[in-house]
């Protein structure tokens, strides 16, 4: 069904915030609301562009080679007298199609260095902070104003917490279709900020252990403040960060509770 285009098209100023993306501008005389599809081609080639300039260099020929197609789709599907919307949206689920078909395999192998590399990192940091404070004496330890228990488990927790949730990120990409990558945008960044959600989580579990608030159970095994130790630190690690989306509503409902009780 044939509609009104809505919309104004240009390329943004090179100078802009925001260079080689396209700016959509209502048209002057146009009065009402947008109709679904415009709106929703429109966030769609905005979504992709994002995804675009995260990935290629402005001057790479993958980028100007889909942005030349996502600036003519957006003309012809938004700013024409007469715009067939579903046609239009068929067109942009084509180009993606042909993007994902050429490139996905290897964005996808790229997502996957980032997150290791990033994780591999913080494994050797957590690794060398165990070895640094293991090595020295109980009185330079102290001097950090932390219990011994404390500044000795703390880097064994994060650091299979890091791994942890690197791998249940690698078994999430497992199940993930190459268009779920092009769709996350800027998926390297919403990564590191759950990486470190994760490992502030696990911090805040292995204090709630040590201070015997709670105890954390793996199967038949039950982990106390007594029994903490740097075996039951790494497992205490790796399902904290294997498990961190679940562990979340497990933490937020005991403070909950706490908060109720110190009323």
């Amino acid at each position: 069904m044939a509609e009104e285009g809505c919309f104004r098209v240009a390329e943004t100023p090179k100078d802009s915030d925001t260079p080689d993306g396209i700016s959509f501008q209502l048209k002057r005389d146009f009065s009402g609301l947008v109709p679904d599809g415009q709106r929703k081609l429109q966030n769609n080639i905005q979504r992709f562009l994002v995804f675009l300039r995260a990935n290629y260099a402005p001057n790479n020929e993958i980028f100007r080679r889909y942005y030349e197609k996502l600036f003519d789709l957006a003309r012809s599907g938004l700013t024409a007298d007469l715009v067939h919307t579903d046609v239009s949206l068929q067109a942009f689920e084509s180009i993606l199609t042909e993007f994902i078909s050429q490139q996905g395999l290897a964005i996808k192998r790229r997502y996957t260095f980032k997150i290791s590399l990033l994780a591999a990192t913080l494994v050797l940091v957590f690794l060398a902070t165990y070895l640094v404070v293991a090595s020295n004496p109980p009185a330079l330890r102290l001097s950090l104003y932390f219990p011994d228990r404390y500044i000795l488990l703390t880097p064994i927790v994060l650091l299979w917490g890091t791994i942890g949730i690197w791998f249940s990120s690698i078994l999430a990409l497992m199940s993930w279709s190459l268009r779920d990558l092009v769709a996350m945008e800027t998926e390297y960044v919403s990564w590191l900020t759950k990486t470190v959600a994760a490992l502030i989580v696990t911090f805040i579990m292995l204090v709630l252990i040590m201070e015997k608030l709670v105890s954390f159970t793996i199967g038949s095994i039950t982990i106390t403040a007594d029994q903490m130790k740097g075996p039951h630190a790494l497992l205490l690690g790796f399902f904290c960060g294997l498990g961190f989306e679940s562990l979340v509503s497990k933490v937020t409902g005991l403070a909950k509770s706490i908060g109720k009780d110190g009323r």
